[in-house]
């Protein structure tokens, strides 16, 4: 909080101004006149009608001349081109932009032919904005981030621990327990019931507290064959609530029918463990299969994925069930994309380790899922890089992506380019020639496209991992990841 003669601003993300409904990324700052909070004067006092002593040391600009039906992520996708971007905000007269570095304003300033979607705009140095319209996001890294970023000491103690809490959730005797309860006292209704485990703990990504995750396969499903319809789906989970709920080994059961994979959740009271059950198809087990392979062609894969795990919770982008955030397995496979397309790279494509199995194939739902697990059979790595360096590089990568115009595609290990997937896709990769053929014989979907990021899943070529995320997410994602690569080089 600050006086400025008789005015206080206060920031409302301060524990006594703080609105414990809005999020903690939603910064506004509100002026105290006489101790009343005044919005209309801090609106007065960014529009230049109040002459208060006003001024800071944060590089900002101010920006005109942009169209009124601007959006928050097309000002932020154009100066994040230049450097970090600390803070967004738009009003009716102007758009303001905070940078973490000072040097980034320097070299806008200058520019005189600045566009914004078709229009010039024209930009100004701002010493000073109250954060106080109605649209406008703030990014910063929380305290424990820059704690674990005091040393390079202090981040590999910090990378370790997460390590060791994740060893410490792994259980497989545990989980595999739980999963023989479930298929006795689901005996009665479903007599061939068989239940997979699956998902971070089984991967051993699982941070402390992560929910368990089985496939419950009541018969013939595990290959996509049967009850794969949406009301099929729905009487599987609404009917296994029914049993469950009468068994006093299950409790806090809460049935979501109706979402895109319909999922049982409960707890499992005498292990205390917290489960999400679907009924679909095999494909997640398979997916976890895959990535404990891959987990396993390379030590440095682990380390980073739980680190960025930990960080994008932290940070508010990853959640298990909150629409419009990150899920952990998308942010597993961006690290494993990131791993893919070094210049020196780590892990190979998914289609060469398709390529690489001999003997049968194994599909789901008509897609391949077959992969070979000869470790024999994959090329070597030369990088020698360092978790530490690969999180830097991994920040740097992400900060810049081109998400409007570009697919992650961990199947290819490159990227490619979203107008491929639209049309005749002709364009596409002879790699994609399944995906092209089921979508010919209307046995899937299309990849949507029109998200703000978009990730491929490597077996299921239809599914955008991240198809859910909203622009705000996205935003925060690409924000986190150039202020965390700051505090990586300032280690250096």
């Amino acid at each position: 909080m600050e006086v400025r003669g008789s005015v206080i601003v206060g920031d409302i993300t301060d524990p006594q101004f703080r609105n414990k409904k809005r999020s903690s990324w939603a910064h506004q700052r509100l002026v105290y006149h006489n101790g009343v909070p005044t919005m209309q004067l801090a609106m007065d006092e960014a529009h230049g009608k109040n002459q208060l002593p006003t001024s800071d040391d944060i590089p900002r600009i101010a920006v005109k001349g942009f169209r009124k039906s601007a959006k928050l992520w097309s000002l932020f996708s154009l100066f994040n081109k230049f450097g970090t971007v600390t803070y967004v905000g738009v009003s009716e007269q102007f758009a303001v932009v905070e940078f973490e570095d000072r040097n980034v304003v320097e070299k806008i300033l200058p520019l005189t032919h600045l566009r914004h979607e078709d229009s010039v705009i024209k930009v100004e140095p701002l010493s000073y904005f109250p954060h106080a319209v109605p649209e406008q996001m703030e990014f910063y890294l929380q305290d424990e981030i820059t704690s674990a970023f005091a040393s390079t000491r202090s981040l590999e103690n910090y990378i370790d621990d997460l390590c060791m809490g994740a060893r410490l959730e792994s259980n497989p005797e545990r989980d595999l327990a739980v999963c023989r309860v479930l298929e006795t006292s689901l005996q009665s209704l479903y007599p061939d019931c068989k239940a997979h485990p699956f998902g971070s703990r089984v991967s051993g990504l699982g941070l402390p507290h992560c929910d368990l995750d089985v496939f419950c396969d009541t018969g013939d499903m595990y290959d996509g064959n049967s009850e794969q319809d949406p009301l099929s789906q729905e009487i599987l989970v609404t009917s296994t609530c029914k049993i469950l709920s009468k068994d006093k080994d299950f409790n806090h059961l809460h049935a979501v029918p109706k979402a895109r994979v319909p999922i049982l959740r409960f707890l499992h009271v005498p292990s205390t463990t917290f489960c999400d059950v679907a009924f679909r198809h095999g494909m997640g087990v398979e997916n976890t299969k895959l990535l404990v392979f891959l987990l396993s062609l390379d030590p440095r894969l682990h380390p980073l994925c739980i680190f960025v795990k930990k960080w994008a919770h932290l940070q508010e982008f990853r959640a298990a069930h909150k629409m419009g955030h990150f899920s952990s397995y998308a942010l597993v496979m961006m690290v494993v994309f990131f791993f893919q397309q070094l210049p020196e790279p780590i892990l190979p494509p998914i289609y060469l380790l398709q390529a690489k199995h001999t003997g049968p194939r194994h599909y789901i739902a008509g897609w391949d899922c077959t992969f070979t697990t000869d470790k024999s059979k994959v090329p070597a790595t030369s990088n020698t890089q360092t978790v530490l360096e690969l999180l830097e590089e991994f920040c740097k990568f992400y900060r810049s992506f081109d998400y409007d115009n570009f697919v992650i595609c961990p199947l290819l290990g490159s990227r490619i380019e979203k107008t491929d997937f639209q049309g005749s896709m002709t364009n596409l990769q002879p790699f994609m020639s399944r995906y092209r053929q089921l979508i010919s014989d209307g046995e899937a979907t299309k990849f949507p496209v029109k998200c703000p990021i978009s990730v491929q899943d490597p077996l299921d070529l239809s599914h955008n991992l991240t198809r859910p995320v909203k622009y705000d997410h996205l935003m925060k994602f690409i924000s986190t990841c150039g202020l965390t690569q700051s505090l990586c080089g300032k280690l250096h």
